[in-house]
Order: structure tokens, then C-alpha cells, then sequence
């Protein structure tokens, strides 16, 4: 299943078979329609019975089943959210994840890994979000003007990786992150320098590439091996070659060639496409076209689903330029020296887990 969740709050689930496979360059199909202010802020492959945990701007989170999301067609705009989990004013989704419908033990090694915008990180043990009430749960304090970007899992030995909008990141051992409980601030992921923010946050799997995509619909598989593990807390190295054609850093996410890329675009058009198309480059390089967008459109959500394998309509096939502008560079900009790891910043744990 696919679900979407709209910047308006509206969501559905829709059987991916109904977004017919396309080749890279596409220019998609209509994936919703919604209104003229409304755009798709979040999209995720799912199976029925899995748990979406929902996490809000308010460091809140919420728990859903996926078969309790009314499931509606390819163009219709869905169900209000509000009328399946307890939000309050102002508060609005930020992250979802999914989880197996299986018990979560005490003993159980796996965390919850939290980004947020101004680049700072907290790793909780995952047991500890076993028992949501219908109103949701303190997931993370967050610091004034901060916001929720990015929830994963994570296990012990495992690497974590930051981007940013402006084309940064760094990867440092989760380990790095000492575990937290629930209702706290957490730790420096990223220095960020001046006007630039953290985009999305990923978890390193073996024998996968990281997946960059940009805003103005070009992307790249670049091997995470590129990205020398660093401390945490530094400034990192760069992720992709921002220029104007390419618009600044999506998303990315972890991807090989079993897996397909779902687009969805800001006017609502969606592209779903193997992810063995899209190029493997350098670490600085700016990608190939993924998706071609109409004037003032940006790619809004990016996701990554197994393959399902060749549909059988036709594929149509688009002549694409690899102009120079989007090209590797001869030599890649030498990296920015990592700063000396910084120290974490005070906890500013509350005492008081909810109201």
C-alpha cells in the first residue's frame, strides 16, 4: 500500500499497483487532486497491518494501523486525519514510520532515531513507545524555533547520516549518541553554517547507495562509503553540487536497484520509477533527471518501495540530456575540515513526561 498525508492534513492509503512504472525522465501520472493551497508532504509504502507511528511539529507521537486509513483511489484527496488521531491546534505530521505489527519487548535492541531542523539528534530505545494513548505521547523537547524532520530505527553499530538543503552531510556511529529517554532534547548532530537547515536524516545499510534527490527533480545514487565516518557534531562534507537548475537538497534516503522511487511533485503529479535508473555518481556530482517539472513545481515527498516488477503498458521513452550543467565536476571541492566533536549541550529533560 501507499499513503500519502497531505500539508492540510488529509490522508489515504492506494494499492501501489495503481501507479504504473515509468522510465527516469518521466513526467509522472496525477497522483491526487487537492486543493489549490494543498500539496502531498508525506509519502510511505506500507503493508496493511503495519503501525504508522506519526510524529508532529509539537515533538508529539501518534500510532495508527495502516487498514484503519480509509483507502481511496489514485486522484482523490482522502480523509481528514483529524478524524482518525487526536491532533491539537496548530499541530500538524512531520515524520511517519512504519512497524511491524509484532509485540516491542524490553529487551528489545532496536531504537528510535529523532532529527530535527537545526540539526540535532536523540536516540531512544524503542520499547519505550510500546504504549501510546489515543492523544499521543512526548516523543522530543524540542528547542525554541526547532522542528521535527526525520524518525528511523536503528540498532546498535549502525551509521547515521544528516543532509542538508544546501548540499551537506555527515555520517557518525549511532553510537555516538548516547540513549535518551522519551521526553528529552537530545544531542548536535550537524553544524549547520548560517541560512542552511537539516533536510532529512537516514540510517546506513550495507550493500545499499544513498539516494539524493532535489527539489527541482534531479537526483543520484552515490555509495555511502564515500562519506568518511566522522564525530558527531561536525560540519560534514558535501552531499551534491547545488546549482540553480538543480534546486537545492529533497530528500534522500537508502536504496538499491530491487527497490523503485515514488515522486510526488507540489501539483500533485506522482512518478514512480526503478531506482536502477537513476545514475550512480560521485559524491559531488548534481545527478540526472528524474522527474521533469513544470514551471514554479518542486518535488514535496520522496519515498522508496520494493520493486514489483516491469509493468506491462508501454514505457515511454524521453530523450535526456546530460548537459554539462549537471555533470560531475572534473575534480571534486575539497571537504571541509571536521571541527573537533562538540560537546553535548546541557539536557533540558522535563521532569513531567505529559500534562
Amino acid at each position: 500500500m501507499v499513503v500519502t498525508i497531505t500539508h492540510m492534513g488529509y490522508i489515504k492509503r492506494t494499492a501501489a499497483d495503481n501507479y504504473r512504472l515509468q522510465r527516469r525522465g518521466g513526467q509522472g501520472v496525477q497522483g491526487l487532486t487537492t486543493r489549490e493551497e494543498d500539496y502531498v508532504e508525506h509519502l510511505l509504502a506500507t503493508s496493511t497491518h503495519d503501525w504508522l507511528y506519526i510524529f508532529t511539529n509539537q515533538g508529539r507521537v501518534h500510532r495508527l494501523r495502516c487498514y484503519n486509513i480509509p483507502e481511496a483511489g489514485r486522484a482523490a484527496r482522502g480523509s481528514n486525519l483529524i478524524n482518525l488521531i487526536q491532533l491539537e491546534q496548530g499541530e500538524k505530521v512531520q515524520a511517519v514510520i512504519t512497524h511491524p505489527n509484532v509485540p516491542l519487548e524490553a529487551d528489545d535492541p532496536r531504537f528510535l532515531v529523532l532529527a530535527t531542523r537545526q540539526g540535532y539528534i536523540k536516540r531512544t530505545p524503542l520499547h519505550e513507545y510500546s504504549n501510546l494513548r489515543n492523544s499521543g505521547l512526548k516523543a522530543i523537547i524540542l528547542r525554541e524555533g526547532d522542528e521535527l524532520i526525520s524518525a528511523q530505527h536503528c540498532e546498535t553499530g549502525d551509521d547515521i547520516i544528516i543532509a542538508t538543503h544546501d548540499g551537506m552531510g555527515i555520517r557518525f556511529p549511532a553510537d555516538k549518541v548516547r540513549p535518551q529517554h522519551r521526553a528529552s532534547m537530545g544531542v548536535r548532530g550537524i553544524r549547520l553554517r548560517e541560512g542552511d537547515y537539516a533536510v532529512d536524516m537516514v540510517v546506513a545499510i550495507p550493500g545499499h547507495d544513498l539516494l539524493l534527490v532535489t527539489e527541482n527533480g534531479l537526483g543520484k545514487r552515490t555509495d555511502y562509503d564515500l562519506f568518511r565516518v566522522a564525530g558527531r557534531g561536525g560540519l560534514g562534507v558535501r552531499t551534491l553540487r547545488v546549482t540553480e537548475k538543480t534546486g537545492k537538497v529533497a530528500a534522500v534516503k537508502m536504496a538499491d536497484d530491487s527497490h523503485e522511487l515514488l515522486m510526488i511533485a507540489s501539483d500533485g503529479t506522482l512518478l514512480r520509477t526503478p531506482v536502477s535508473a537513476v545514475s550512480q555518481q560521485g559524491r559531488a556530482a548534481s545527478g540526472v533527471i528524474i522527474m521533469r517539472l513544470r514551471e514554479d513545481v518542486k518535488v514535496v515527498a520522496v519515498a522508496v518501495t520494493e520493486g514489483e516488477g516491469e509493468s506491462d503498458e508501454p514505457l515511454p521513452v524521453f530523450e535526456v540530456s546530460e548537459d554539462e550543467d549537471f555533470a560531475a565536476p572534473p575534480e571534486e571541492p575539497e571537504d571541509d575540515d571536521y571541527p573537533e566533536e562538540i560537546e553535548d549541550e546541557p539536557e533540558e529533560d522535563s521532569g513531567e513526561e505529559e500534562e
